[in-house]
């Protein structure tokens, strides 16, 4: 998974170095939040990548976490890689990104929830 994403990481630096011919202008100039996104997000990635492979066995819980980081932050870059290319589907990209971030995020609070509703349980059950 790691090659692929490598793979279409180069082709879209590629597309931008093409778009920007590097001599009169570049997209550190005039995206540049665009890269400043893209280049963190493929630190996360690569580090959360990094986590996996080292301590695999010791954060065995933690892998869908850490796969969800890893998709959502290959998925920053590319969609940050299509706001310089092409901004209208790349703003479209971005929605579609936050909705599944949305999602992530209350996957991993459910249990959390289901917690305090299990205490909240208990806690009535001794009352009575």
């Amino acid at each position: 998974m790691t090659d692929n994403f490598l793979d279409l990481l180069k082709f879209m630096v590629t597309l931008v170095a093409a778009k920007y011919d590097w001599k009169n202008d570049s997209p550190f100039t005039r995206d540049h939040m665009a890269m400043r996104i893209m280049i963190f997000a493929v630190f996360v990635y690569y580090m959360t990548a990094t986590i996996q492979e080292r301590f695999n066995i010791e954060i065995n819980a933690h892998l869908a976490s850490l796969d969800n980081i890893k998709f959502l932050s290959e998925a920053l870059a590319v969609t940050s890689m299509f706001l310089i290319l092409t901004p209208r589907v790349g703003w479209l990209f971005l929605f579609v990104w936050v909705m599944f971030l949305v999602k992530v995020a209350l996957d991993l609070h459910r249990p959390f929830y289901d917690f305090g509703m299990l205490m909240d349980r208990e806690e009535t059950y001794l009352n009575h």
